[in-house]
């Protein structure tokens, strides 16, 4: 019996042995998950520039009750031209050196258009760096869609 009693115990030694190897290698997945998912709760804490479509627009500019800046970031020749009503004027070079000009907006929705969307991505990136991401969004298509829908326009 004691024969038969060392090849059992070496197997059951054998087991225990490899599931608690089994248990050590998981761990470095369990780990590596937590850590996955604790930069997807960061991630979800940054939050991004939205962005908002025409018909939105729209909707809150109707609407009294919705506060709103809407920002025009061409040059003020371009903007003279022809802008969204209650566009304001910064270009978007004074926002990329100074993003805090944007700041003063932030307590409400803050829309950011240009003519094609290249300078508005300029000021939605460096507003970003800056770490001011909340109520502001970028008008889909800026002010060539705007056109192309024929949507109007204040000329100065």
């Amino acid at each position: 019996m004691s024969k038969l009693a060392l090849p059992i115990l070496f197997v059951l030694s054998l087991g225990s042995l490899l599931l608690g190897c089994q248990s050590t290698e998981s761990a470095p997945e369990e780990s590596h998950s937590g850590i996955t998912d604790s930069l997807t709760q960061q991630e979800s804490q940054v939050e991004l520039i939205k962005e908002i479509d025409q018909s939105r627009l729209l909707a809150w500019l109707d609407s009294p009750a919705t506060p709103l800046t809407l920002i025009d970031v061409r040059s003020p020749e371009e903007y003279a031209t022809g802008h969204i009503d209650r566009a304001i004027n910064i270009p978007h070079y004074k926002i990329i050196a100074n993003p805090s000009l944007v700041s003063q907006f932030s307590d409400h929705p803050v829309v950011i258009y240009c003519r094609s969307g290249a300078r508005a991505s300029k000021v939605t990136d460096a507003l970003k760096q800056s770490g001011l991401t909340q109520n502001i969004y970028h008008l889909q298509g800026d002010i060539i869609a705007w056109n192309e829908a024929k949507l109007p326009l204040v000329v100065e």
